[in-house]
């Protein structure tokens, strides 16, 4: 079984972007783009206090209402978007996919993602994966082959 925690959620977005590069050219600095992608594959869970980023962000469970709810939906990936659309269009769109991969891997767990919220409040999951620590081993030694092939 899978298990996703923050770090996780970077390396599938990075891992990811490697493979998309290889066909697509994006013409940007590399750093600011991982950061972009970090940022992206981990903001969703700034409504989670022990999340990576909910650490740094501690109210942040309270101003948005508990974890997986309003920022593990399609409305918030648009809006955490914005900003980073009036800095760079292309940083956005990458920001925006790496947003869209976190809530498809949170879509693999138990728990699910409410991706139509707040009209709607159904949990869409696939129920093959939960959320914990171990398998990050895995996705650490994938990084590193995609980041040495490339």
């Amino acid at each position: 079984m899978i298990i996703f925690k923050g770090i996780t959620h970077i390396l599938i977005s990075i891992a990811l972007y490697a493979a998309i590069t290889e066909k697509i050219s994006i013409n940007r600095p590399i750093l600011p783009l991982i950061l972009i992608i970090a940022l992206g594959s981990i903001i969703a869970d700034i409504d989670h206090p022990k999340s990576l980023i909910g650490r740094f962000f501690i109210i942040g469970g309270l101003i948005f209402g508990g974890h997986r709810g309003v920022t593990h939906s399609l409305i918030a990936a648009g809006l955490f978007s914005i900003p980073v659309a009036l800095y760079d269009p292309l940083y956005a769109i990458v920001f925006f996919i790496s947003y869209l991969i976190h809530l498809v891997a949170d879509t693999t767990t138990i728990t699910g993602v409410k991706w139509l919220y707040p009209f709607n409040s159904k949990s869409y999951s696939l129920k093959l994966a939960r959320t914990g620590a171990e398998e990050l081993f895995v996705f650490g030694i994938c990084l590193l082959y995609l980041w040495n092939k490339y």
